[in-house]
């Protein structure tokens, strides 16, 4: 049976193996002068975002059944909003680490390619083929500037998502907390006919006594 303190351990064990995944991506990503980019290294960049991918995908549904617990106040201590909130930050912060480092891992693979086709033309190649090779480095270069505005407009959006959310769950907590006093209110009255039902009670015992004493005594 899921439980919050459940889904908050198994939240916590995916931000461990991001912190590490992350990490190692963040170096090999970002690969120095004496690293071979082949094939290999291709291999082993998708095979990691592919990971932290569905780490990420994993820890983000992970935080929406927290989210969803804590509306229902189904956690046995009270309402852990902080501890929500830094679950959902670390997700945010992960995600977007793991987009600038795949940004990294992109302007890689660009400049390799566009340097191994310098080293093509340099052994002998057309002006009019140098020039298209340049149309086509400029366009790429206009690509590769697009992708990164649009993983800009991206992380935007994903900011704004997550400040929806923190204001529904903001929302979330004045509405309990108005609905508090309501049941204050009502337990006083419940203690309030409690008594007064004990002291209508004491009262008919007294009465009963009374009537049974003049009765044995004749009086």
């Amino acid at each position: 049976m899921e439980t919050w303190e459940s889904q908050s351990k198994k939240a916590q064990e995916i931000e461990r193996k991001l912190e590490h995944g992350i990490n190692q991506y963040a170096e090999y990503s970002t690969p120095k002068n004496n690293v071979v980019i082949d094939s290999e290294w291709n291999r082993n960049i998708t095979e990691m975002e592919k990971n932290i991918g569905q780490m990420l995908n994993e820890l983000e549904a992970t935080v929406h059944k927290l989210d969803e617990f804590t509306a229902n106040g189904s956690s046995s201590m009270g309402i852990p909003f902080r501890m929500l909130q830094r679950h959902t930050d670390s997700y945010q912060e992960y995600r977007i680490s793991f987009k600038k480092y795949q940004m990294n891992a992109n302007n890689v693979k660009t400049r390799h390619g566009l340097l191994g086709k310098s080293r093509e033309y340099r052994a002998g190649a057309t002006g009019e083929e140098m020039l298209l090779d340049e149309r086509i480095h400029i366009d790429s270069s206009i690509e590769q500037t697009e992708f990164i505005i649009g993983q800009a407009y991206g992380v935007r959006t994903d900011l704004r998502d997550q400040h929806g959310s923190l204001i529904n769950s903001t929302n979330r907590v004045i509405d309990v907390g108005n609905i508090m006093p309501n049941i204050n209110v009502l337990l006083r009255r419940i203690r309030a006919r409690k008594l007064r039902d004990q002291v209508i009670l004491g009262i008919v015992i007294s009465v009963c006594l009374i009537i049974l004493i003049k009765y044995i005594f004749g009086i």
